[in-house]
């Protein structure tokens, strides 16, 4: 029962992302800097991995120098259960980071909306729900 509500609410977020996205603007350079420079992040228990939605949380630190850090709450199928990479914004404000192992060593995009207790993050090339990451979630240097 509870993976079936996980999916149901998947699929509602992923068809409202698209909604949403368009009814509100994303964060430009210099606010997805100030939201994610220094800091750690940790997701709602949802996640894309490799394209698919699924039932785990991330947990990243965003450094000055560029360089990402980041772990998953449980190891997926698959794929490391920690990584590391790159990250830069865009100047249109677009996030996008590079894992040394995951998404197959591509970059992922998104756009970055700023909601009244968090953020929500939507992948740029297929408009879909990267992740959801509450203000609560968001801690000053590097957590992990």
């Amino acid at each position: 029962m509870k993976k079936l509500t996980l999916v149901v609410f998947a699929l509602l977020l992923s068809a409202s992302s698209l909604v949403f996205a368009s009814s509100i603007q994303s964060l430009n350079k210099s606010q997805v800097m100030k939201a994610l420079q220094d800091k750690t992040i940790t997701t709602i228990s949802l996640v894309t991995m490799n394209g698919k939605l699924i039932d785990n949380s991330f947990t990243g630190f965003f450094n000055k120098k560029g360089e990402l850090q980041g772990e998953l709450a449980s190891k997926p199928e698959n794929e490391p259960k920690k990584d590391q990479g790159k990250w830069m914004v865009k100047s249109d404000g677009t996030l996008c980071a590079t894992w040394s192992t995951w998404n197959q060593k591509k970059p992922i995009c998104v756009a970055v909306y700023k909601l009244t207790n968090g953020m929500v993050l939507v992948n740029q090339q297929n408009r879909k729900l990267e992740t959801i990451v509450l203000d609560e979630n968001i801690k000053e240097g590097n957590q992990l």
